[in-house]
């Protein structure tokens, strides 16, 4: 072939491609990459189980409950024992350990570490926007520690 045949075989595949690639996507969506997701936002108070009474100064984590050596959020409740996580977690993961640790022992006094387990289903998140992200989801989590003997 001579080299004006190639150059007008190129020209016309590519024209032809163009083409092809302006007309037949029909309207329908570009696709997407990633996978659904979520916030979410956890709060709470940590009480004294005996005395009822807040404890600042504790370490309040939230862990993928598969591996909880994964941190999502960490926190120190404040002087009213108050905390609160937010973090972002695939959709499918409904489930977290929450874990209070007491850090400093000293001027709080000394409790226990306490572990529970959490879930905000599906149905609880709100403002989905119809794409990959599924909305969030908010849950208060008040605990109670026990005294270290």
């Amino acid at each position: 072939m001579n080299k004006i045949t190639v150059a007008f075989l190129r020209l016309l595949s590519l024209s032809i491609g163009a083409i092809l690639g302006i007309f037949c996507n029909c309207g329908s969506p570009a696709p997407e990459y990633g996978m659904p997701h979520a916030d979410y936002a956890i709060s709470g108070t940590v009480r004294s189980a005996d005395t009822n009474v807040p404890i600042g100064g504790l370490f309040v984590s939230g862990a993928d409950s598969l591996d909880t050596a994964y941190l999502l959020d960490t926190a120190t409740t404040d002087s009213l024992g108050m905390y609160s996580l937010e973090f972002t977690s695939a959709q499918a993961k409904s489930t977290w350990l929450l874990r209070v640790t007491d850090v400093d022992s000293i001027e709080n006094g000394s409790f226990m570490e306490k572990d529970t387990v959490i879930s905000i289903p599906e149905s609880d998140l709100r403002g989905a926007n119809g794409s990959w992200y599924q909305g969030h989801g908010e849950k208060v989590v008040d605990m109670r520690v026990e005294r270290r003997n």
